[in-house]
């Protein structure tokens, strides 16, 4: 009966397509003026590829690598000097080239945010002065102390009720079952596991991809920025996820390490390894090492039209 209910009331909503249109358009324009790249669409493009024959998936990257160098290689006015460059390289502007890697992981922490808030917000609602709810009341079943020790969720109360005789009001006060309360206890405890496995899993993530963005790859692109002197001799996690889906390219092998530095921290920069890695994990593989084997070609033809410029 009571699902009967809630369908009817379903039911009764009425959703406007125009409200989601403007939504959907609200989305693609702010993350697009936001961050100059618009991911969902570049990632969507990858995955369809896929289903494509060899000449019409080739065109495809080549869109998609065109719009990549375009979005990251887009020309700003710089006024300031470098106190400006400066500036871009800590708050992580669209000229800084990790907009989108910034914007990504600020909203990860915002959803550790927001998960940890409701835990505390559940604790703060059912008046429990321990953060271990869960762990508390699963302790309690399994050691056989019932509620009115715990306090927990009590399944007995006394309740007031008034009854009129020929005028007068009687008072009584008598013992009341709470059933409610056994589903209660089950329903709050299941939401707070339930929150609990969502906190473990957006930390993991958020830690994640601190660790293969922010940790050993951000620092030397920010050094390197400031001054060209910083030169260490170690395999950072770009490039050697970069240069895993260039081993295949003709040539390659006769690549020096500098000009695969230049190829990740000048041409991707940070933002073109993020969306390489979104690529790789959505669209697979195969997509990933043809899209980075096009943009290699694109910055070896860019090298070499300098050089005759030159």
């Amino acid at each position: 009966m009571l699902l009967y209910y809630f369908a009817s009331a379903v039911k009764s909503i009425q959703f406007h397509v125009d409200d989601d249109i403007i939504d959907k358009l609200n989305y693609y324009y702010t993350t697009s003026i936001i961050t100059g790249i618009h991911v969902q669409s570049l990632v969507q493009m990858a995955c369809d590829s896929r289903l494509l024959d060899l000449d019409s998936r080739n065109k495809a990257l080549q869109t998609i690598a065109t719009n990549v160098e375009e979005a990251l290689h887009v020309k700003h006015q710089v006024m300031g000097g470098n106190r400006l460059k400066l500036l871009n390289l800590i708050i992580c502007t669209r000229s800084s080239g990790a907009a989108v890697t910034f914007l990504y992981i600020s909203v990860k922490i915002l959803y550790t945010v927001n998960i940890v808030g409701q835990i505390f917000l559940l604790n703060t609602f059912l008046g429990n002065r321990s953060k271990w709810y869960g762990l508390q009341v699963l302790n309690d079943l399994m050691n056989g102390r019932e509620w009115e020790e715990s306090g927990h969720f009590p399944r007995v109360t006394l309740c007031d009720f008034e009854v009129k005789v020929l005028g007068n009001v009687h008072r009584h006060t008598v013992q009341c079952v709470l059933m409610i309360n056994m589903f209660n206890e089950k329903i709050f405890l299941f939401l707070w596991f339930w929150y609990f496995l969502l906190a473990g899993a957006t930390v993991c993530s958020l830690l994640y991809w601190i660790y293969i963005s922010i940790v050993p790859s951000r620092l030397v692109f920010f050094f390197h920025s400031l001054s060209q002197i910083f030169y260490i001799n170690i395999n950072y996690r770009q490039l050697n996820f970069v240069g895993k889906y260039l081993t295949g390219i003709e040539g390659y092998k006769m690549v020096d390490s500098q000009s695969l530095r230049r190829f990740v921290f000048h041409f991707l920069r940070q933002d073109g390894v993020f969306l390489l890695r979104m690529v790789a994990t959505h669209a697979g593989e195969l997509p990933c090492y043809e899209l980075a084997k096009t943009l290699w070609n694109k910055y070896c033809d860019n090298k070499e039209g300098k050089m005759h410029d030159v």
